[in-house]
């Protein structure tokens, strides 16, 4: 601070400390505010679904039919994005007369935000962590958030969030929200029915450190890709069996196999069989893969590793329940043995 006779002047650069000062206000003004106390009030509303869609959820029975009885069921007039796309079969028929709470001109571009792949020309794709099993995050991060659960920035349950904000605070209130969660559950229940794996989430078990809705969605990524390969291995089994059966069919193209036998021994090579360890009654089973050089002691047969039961994906609520139920069974002889017999399931 330098001081004159008519001024005073003030350079901060000369400055050796510096203090600020902020004057708090108890209800800001900002559209942050709005965004976040709207979507705690939509937290807490316990209105069911037909009371906020009212007659969008009323299906329309196109004819007695099969398929119209089955759609009545599971389809709803309130169009999916599989509907709109046409991915969908079935005899759905929508009452054009009547619309949700968001028009498809402003539904179409959040859902196509929410499951990119579903749209030919993917503008909002998910970042590669997400589909390379890693989630990088800073330490200081990792230790200013340690208590809370939430889910990876930019995956579906992050986007989800801000969609179901903006759709409270601009397209309408409770309803629009009630609107989007309804077309968010019929695509998970479109990819579920067809085997498709959910974007925006880890492929992993679900992980306990993650909010539950994210841990959910890992669960169905689970199941997913256990379908997924259940329905191969059945494929595949299949058509090892049509091989075998057409093998079995041409054994008369091995005919002369006596004749080629007399001419291997009139030369004096004789072809060297070898002789099967085990019976055909008594093969072994279950067998994953060779234990490195490993051998039994007794036989002399190499160890093999065993094929084991996967461990079962559970989210936290189940995980929970699970040791609800340990803790009532008790201490006794009874309850030791039954509580075995659950965890080796």
């Amino acid at each position: 601070v330098q001081i004159r006779v008519t001024l005073t002047v003030h350079d901060h650069r000369l400055a050796p400390e510096w203090s600020v000062a902020i004057k708090m206000a108890d209800k800001p003004v900002c559209l942050l505010s709005e965004y976040l106390s709207e979507f705690m009030h939509l937290c807490s509303c316990n209105r069911s679904m037909a009371d906020l869609l009212g007659d969008l959820l009323q299906h329309q029975q196109p004819g007695p039919t099969l398929t119209s009885s089955l759609n009545v069921l599971t389809e709803s007039r309130v169009p999916t994005i599989s509907k709109v796309l046409g991915q969908a079969k079935g005899t759905f028929v929508r009452d054009k007369t009547r619309e949700g709470p968001i028009s498809d001109d402003l539904l179409m571009p959040l859902l196509y935000f929410l499951f990119p792949d579903a749209d030919e020309n993917v503008r909002s794709p998910y970042p590669e962590y997400l589909t390379n099993f890693l989630i990088k995050d800073s330490k200081p991060n990792q230790e200013m958030f340690a208590g809370m659960k939430t889910a990876p920035v930019d995956s579906l349950v992050w986007r989800l969030a801000v969609v179901m904000s903006h759709a409270t605070h601009t397209l309408g209130g409770v309803k629009a929200a009630a609107h989007l969660w309804f077309e968010f559950c019929q695509e998970l229940r479109f990819r579920w029915e067809r085997a498709i794996p959910i974007p925006g989430v880890v492929r992993v078990f679900p992980d306990s450190k993650t909010c539950l809705l994210n841990q959910k969605l890992q669960m169905l990524n689970c199941c997913v890709e256990t379908k997924t390969k259940r329905e191969n291995a059945l494929l595949s089994s299949s058509t090892d069996d049509l091989l075998t059966d057409d093998s079995e069919d041409d054994e008369e193209e091995f005919f002369d196999c006596e004749a080629e036998a007399e001419e291997f021994m009139a030369a004096g090579d004789v072809p060297h069989r070898r002789r099967p360890k085990h019976s055909l009654w008594n093969k072994p089973v279950g067998r994953y893969k060779r234990c490195e050089n490993l051998r039994l002691l007794q036989t002399g047969e190499y160890l093999y590793i065993p094929v084991t039961q996967d461990p079962t994906p559970k989210t936290e609520d189940q995980l929970e329940e699970d040791e609800r139920v340990m803790l009532q069974l008790g201490t006794d002889a009874q309850g030791m043995e039954l509580r075995t017999r659950m965890m080796s399931a």
